[in-house]
């Protein structure tokens, strides 16, 4: 009986000792404003979580253990790093990302690109083939880590949102079509997902989502992730 105790008590001693913590799950949130949590609000710009504090809730609470990364920080909570560039296009983020990329060393990238280059008019006809490239590169860079791809968000301006449809579906059958050879790859469908993406009353200035609007992508980016969380049966680095 002593000998049992022993052991329990040692075997408790070992797993809940510092050596025996877990690794968190390294996630880099990759992209624009709609990553760094920029809003407008009265004609005042604000950048805080954005989508990240509430995703970042969403999986502490499921009891994961994670730890967002990148060279920048915007928002109140401890764990507030990501790699979202305001106002950037996809070639600028094609520039630096692998540099962050073997930086960071993530595991999983989340990755929402493309709505400057369809606000800002540029080169559009060829903004797909710029986002495969992008992707092709991240999947080069960190081939073990799970990438999830994502389309981009409604707008309010007709014109604007004609050129996210086409982008989207281009984008959408890029990723479907890179997924079968790719089984880290994962499509996000930030646009028509159920009643849970943002709609055109989530949004502050016709593009950027209010606080609100931002939960809403938080619980897209949740549904898919803890899919792959709970499919590979870990609460620690996957």
């Amino acid at each position: 009986m002593k000998m049992r105790i022993c052991l329990v008590f040692f075997f408790s001693l070992i797993f809940n000792s510092p050596l025996w913590a877990c690794e968190p799950t390294r996630i880099m949130p990759l992209g624009d404003s709609l990553t760094a949590g920029g809003y407008n609000i009265n004609g005042v710009w604000h950048i805080d979580g954005g989508y990240r504090l509430p995703l970042w809730k969403t999986l502490t609470n499921n009891k994961y253990q994670i730890d967002f990364v990148g060279s920048l920080a915007h928002g109140n909570f401890a764990d507030a790093e990501h790699e979202g560039r305001s106002g950037w296009r996809i070639e600028q983020l094609d520039e630096i990302v692998e540099n962050v990329l073997l930086t960071y060393s993530p595991d999983v990238v989340l990755l929402i690109i493309g709505t400057n280059d369809l606000v800002q008019n540029f080169d559009i006809s060829s903004a797909d083939q710029r986002f495969e490239a992008l992707l092709r590169k991240i999947l080069d860079v960190v081939p073990r880590a799970h990438i999830f791809a994502a389309s981009t968000i409604t707008t309010n301006n007709a014109i604007f949102n004609a050129r996210v449809q086409n982008y989207n579906l281009a984008v959408k059958n890029i990723v479907l079509r890179l997924k079968k050879t790719q089984n880290t790859l994962h499509w996000v469908d930030m646009y028509t997902e159920s009643k849970i993406t943002p709609t055109v009353a989530d949004l502050t200035d016709g593009v950027h989502p209010t606080p609100q609007g931002y939960e809403k992508m938080a619980a897209v980016w949740s549904k898919e992730i803890l899919k792959l969380f709970k499919r590979r049966h870990f609460r620690c680095k996957i």
